[in-house]
């Protein structure tokens, strides 16, 4: 089932006034597709799932679910929440600790539907689920005496139970410990997909949102600012705040020129001396630009061979080792870049080097 929303908007009044927790958000879902809300905190992720769900009202706009109307200021509808045939999981999970993990998921199937199955369905519909998220033999078991890992299957269990066309997931792997979180994500997505369930994902971690994603719609103060692929948010962010939030990247300020004796090619002028980078072909002479590179494609050169161009003298000013890579600041011109180097090349904090900036790994941002 698709998930369309047009021009939401979502007020709050606190005591030190009115927030705008969404603004004017307008995005089509597919049918089957994991689509990802990443921002930081407060940004409107959760509020804006919430409208969907129907837990919240928004003060404007219109949301479809499959096409069907379930919300218009306008046309003063408002469908129910129980009506919306969505799954919920919260980023507290929200499981009863009175209950046995069977009584959790099978919750929904004896006081949500309109006509509840009989005891056998239930029975059967609980195992199979069970199945389908590593959970067979773990019914009897109280919920009070899960890992966090098997808490969380509980929570999209039940969700999951009742067989929804659409899951919406606020946060839910952020209790759970760093390589645990990397395994279920995968696990997560493969079960959604196999399924064919849409699913609408919270989350500020954008590792997490690269991993689990089919698109991407970046929030910031309530606004969706940019939608694509995981790979067009990465490397081609629409703005700054985009760029920086998605990953480490060195930011600088420049102004085109044209080089002398290069046929009218351009570069920018900067505080480190002349960048060649894509996109400024299209500038005008003397215009501003801010630049940006990932940590990741810049390199430290043992040694310069040939005219190589956007090599800058640097010095390291710190090396952290990591295991998988080394993290450094070099400063170049009183500059500091951030660099990802790999672990096995000799770095030596206040030694000489040569960096370079690849051409065509630099993004021009607005």
């Amino acid at each position: 089932m698709s998930v369309s929303l047009k021009q939401i908007s979502k007020s709050f009044v606190t005591a030190h006034g009115t927030v705008r927790s969404v603004r004017n958000v307008t995005v089509e879902v597919e049918q089957g597709e994991f689509f990802c809300l990443l921002g930081p905190s407060g940004c409107g992720k959760t509020t804006t799932i919430r409208c969907i769900a129907g837990l919240e009202s928004p003060d404007d706009g219109e949301i479809r679910l499959g096409g069907e109307l379930v919300f218009s200021r306008a046309k003063k509808q408002a469908t129910p929440v129980y009506q919306r045939n969505i799954g919920m999981v919260f980023q507290s999970y929200a499981i009863w600790p009175h209950m046995n993990v069977f009584d959790n998921i099978a919750f929904p199937l004896k006081y949500g539907m309109h006509k509840r199955p009989s005891a056998h369905e239930i029975q059967q519909k609980v195992a199979n689920i069970c199945a389908l998220v590593q959970l067979e033999g773990f019914e009897s078991r109280p919920s009070t005496q899960l890992s966090g890992g098997q808490q969380q299957r509980v929570a999209l269990a039940r969700a999951l139970i009742k067989e929804p066309e659409v899951v919406l997931m606020d946060e839910p792997l952020s209790n759970l410990d760093a390589k645990l979180r990397m395994e279920t994500r995968l696990e997560l997505r493969q079960l959604l997909k196999k399924l064919g369930t849409t699913a609408v994902y919270v989350t500020h971690d954008q590792a997490e949102a690269f991993a689990v994603s089919d698109r991407i719609g970046v929030m910031l103060d309530g606004r969706l600012v940019q939608i694509g692929t995981p790979r067009d948010i990465y490397l081609r962010p629409s703005e700054a705040f985009i760029a920086d939030f998605v990953g480490r990247i060195n930011f600088l300020d420049g102004e085109v020129i044209t080089l002398e004796g290069r046929d009218g090619r351009k570069a920018a002028r900067t505080p480190i001396g002349l960048v060649e980078c894509p996109g400024v072909e299209k500038l005008t002479n003397g215009q501003k630009i801010k630049m940006g590179i990932r940590s990741e494609t810049i390199r430290i050169l043992e040694s310069q061979k040939g005219n190589i161009v956007n090599v800058f003298p640097g010095a390291i000013k710190s090396a952290v080792f990591l295991g998988e890579h080394i993290d450094c600041e070099v400063i170049i011109e009183s500059q500091v870049f951030y660099v990802k180097v790999p672990p096995d090349l000799e770095v030596t904090v206040g030694s000489q080097v040569n960096v370079l900036l690849p051409c065509n790994s630099w993004v021009v941002l607005p």
